[in-house]
């Protein structure tokens, strides 16, 4: 049974006109002094047990003062396994040799300030279960060795087959490259290939695939809208064979702005039964503030059918954000299965198919990552965010 001991205020300067007042799940604290000050309580949580989720509920409110919930913990002997913030309703998992949890309150400010926390509860939902995905990235060249240019119908029907190709894998995503059923189109006049509708035969038969094998499918095509308007769009398709979700290229080359391509206006997230997922068409990946605005809008994972690629860039963008980072290419050996730590977990260099299967309940800690001990990446970077000062 979890048990709530008694708060303990550090300050980190001592000559401070400050007043705190905290018992048990309550918190009022009020700062008078035109200096900088900071204070940290800390309260031990008694009956921890490891390998556990814990779920954590508060209310917070305060003037002209920052605050940070965090949470420490801790193994038997008293040593700092991990650090990292707590935000309310978020679920934190016990590491495997946690004896202890403290939770802390930082509280910041200059001049007046108020702050109050009150109903703060820590439940144990039970022991650690994974949240696996199996992922499947596919290169435009697993039965297209020498890229060999095709006619439009010849050209889906390979895509169609690749997919029956890696089936056998049981995938709960299969990813298809940039513009799939354009790639390597045998074309008449350059630059322009056969667009795609969201109700034609072709996008039938895909959704038809992604009903038969139980799976979802992301993948870019060239769509034409209502108005005769071409996209890029990255397209999620879900496990019934439904278009569940359709995202334009927000990021265009001189190219295709030259060809009459039309910007998108966001970066939606969509929610399917394994977790939260964002999908970005190749250049826009290229740009931090794409992946990062996925990240913020709570994406775990995502899937980026591309025809342009380099593993440090992919790596950076999966690394500053925590969050795992799926390429689909015309190449092999740059489709990759990134992990939040910007590490290779599989690519297509020998079977032309990057597989992998994930838990996406488990956090990727790196050490000394703004703690003496080790920090949870994608917490870690989107809670130390100073967006008023970035430049707009």
């Amino acid at each position: 049974m979890l048990k709530f001991g008694e708060w303990t205020s550090l300050f980190a300067y001592a000559d401070r006109d400050a007043q705190i007042t905290a018992q048990g799940s309550q918190i009022r604290a009020a700062f008078r002094d035109r200096k900088y000050t900071v204070v940290k309580l800390l309260q031990p949580v008694e009956g921890i047990q490891a390998d556990h989720f814990y779920r954590i509920r508060y209310r917070a409110h305060s003037e002209n003062m920052r605050w940070d919930v965090l949470y420490i913990w801790q193994d038997a002997t008293g040593i700092e396994l991990s650090k990292g913030y707590l935000q309310n309703e978020e679920r934190l998992t016990s590491p495997a040799n946690a004896a202890k949890l403290i939770i802390e309150v930082l509280l910041t400010g200059k001049g007046e300030g108020s702050f109050e926390l009150s109903d703060l509860h820590l439940q144990d939902e039970g022991p650690y279960q994974p949240r696996n995905v199996k992922v499947c990235a596919v290169a435009y060249e697993l039965l297209n060795k020498d890229l060999a240019a095709l006619p439009f119908e010849e050209n889906v029907a390979l895509n169609l087959r690749e997919i029956d190709a890696v089936a056998h894998l049981n995938p709960d995503v299969i990813v298809l490259t940039e513009c799939a059923f354009q790639t390597s189109e045998k074309v008449t006049v350059p630059g322009v290939t056969t667009p795609n509708r969201l109700d034609d035969p072709h996008m039938n038969a895909l959704c038809r695939k992604a009903k038969e094998y139980h799976c979802y499918i992301v993948t870019s095509l060239r769509l034409v809208d209502e108005d005769g308007v071409l996209h890029n769009s990255a397209i999620l398709i879900d496990r019934q064979g439904n278009i569940q979700g359709v995202s334009h290229k927000t990021h265009l080359t001189i190219n295709e702005k030259e060809r009459g391509l039309e910007l998108g206006q966001e970066f939606p997230v969509f929610d399917t039964d394994f977790g939260k997922i964002g999908m970005l068409v190749c250049w826009e990946h290229f740009f931090p503030e794409a992946v990062r605005t996925l990240a913020l809008k709570g994406a775990e994972m995502i899937f980026v059918p591309t025809h342009g690629f380099r593993l440090n860039r992919a790596a950076t963008r999966a690394l500053e954000n925590g969050v795992y980072l799926v390429t689909a290419h015309i190449r092999g050996d740059r489709t990759v299965v990134l992990d939040p730590d910007g590490r290779v977990l599989a690519d297509g260099t020998e079977k032309d198919y990057a597989f992998a299967q994930v838990d996406l309940n488990k956090r990727t800690f790196v050490q000394y990552l703004s703690c003496s001990s080790w920090g949870d990446a994608h917490s870690i970077y989107l809670n130390e965010r100073r967006p008023e000062l970035y430049f707009r």
